[in-house]
């Protein structure tokens, strides 16, 4: 099985992690894909887009160090949202903005775990709660690229064509003149999503070394809050936005530590508790 450090002298894998692995990705008012050769033209974001990959990738290599091998494909059955119902989610716009960032979320777990069909399934599940918010299909063109990828056993076609997907739904699932709320929304359920995962392998592998401090993260919650503190009243009173505020309130000062400052186990548990409830009370 090919390691992400396999992928660094890979120009796809490059393009891959510009898009896909950092921990705070925009969108400029013009978007070009140096691969591809097209052109996106998007109005400018300026909501920092977390992605838990960059942050878990650093957490496998630390680990790796000390002889611990992660088993992503274990923790990607033990929290992605595999059960999601379109049906019920629809006609929620709420819960279906949250419901993409948290599937965006396990594609970048079934990444790391390299299992295709799951990268796939999650692909597809957050182009349906996509569609289902207005964005037409045929804006996502990268589903088919990262089908294709898939089929050739392309790993940083694949890494690349799931960046893709990314950058295309946060670029349309907003009314950009008016708000980001929406697009909050995805953030939020991709950071909650992520920090599921996170705080799951940091506390599995504690006595091996604490890595309690790569959770050290309030700006991104201080910039997901500020957009749905503003959003138009009609997406502030959805149940997924009253959620999403109250428990990310609740998470801030959990992760506002030192650059050097551990999180007790005990604060650990109750971060990875406070984000399963609430990404439980919104998707069910």
């Amino acid at each position: 099985m090919l390691s992400p450090n396999h992928f660094m002298n890979s120009r796809h894998f490059a393009a891959g992690l510009t898009l896909l692995l950092s921990s705070v990705q925009t969108l400029s008012a013009q978007e070009t894909n140096p691969l591809a050769g097209a052109t996106e033209k998007n109005t400018a974001h300026k909501l920092a887009f977390p992605n838990p990959v960059f942050r878990l990738i650093g957490i496998e290599n630390t680990l790796k160090k000390q002889g611990v091998k992660i088993d992503w494909s274990a923790h990607y059955d033990k929290l992605a949202a595999t059960k999601l119902d379109a049906s019920a989610l629809k006609g929620d716009k709420g819960r279906l903005g949250f419901a993409v960032g948290v599937r965006l979320a396990d594609g970048a777990i079934a990444l790391l775990a390299k299992e295709k069909s799951k990268i796939a399934a999650a692909a597809r599940d957050a182009e349906e709660f996509a569609g289902l918010l207005g964005i037409p299909k045929q804006q996502i063109t990268s589903g088919k690229s990262l089908l294709k990828a898939i089929e050739d056993n392309d790993w940083g076609a694949i890494f690349e064509e799931m960046g893709w997907i990314q950058q295309e739904i946060v670029s349309q699932i907003d009314n950009k003149d008016k708000d980001l709320s929406m697009t909050a929304l995805v953030a939020c359920g991709a950071w909650l999503q992520g920090i599921r995962y996170a705080t799951s392998i940091v506390s599995d592998n504690m006595a091996a070394e604490d890595l309690s401090n790569s959770l050290r993260g309030p700006a991104v919650i201080e910039g997901i809050l500020a957009e749905l503190r503003k959003a138009p009243k009609d997406i502030q009173a959805l149940k997924a936005v009253k959620d999403s505020v109250a428990v990310l309130e609740e998470l801030k000062p959990l992760v506002s530590i030192k650059r050097d400052e551990k999180i007790p186990h005990d604060k650990l548990k109750l971060i990875h508790d406070l984000a399963t409830q609430a990404t439980q009370s919104v998707l069910n």
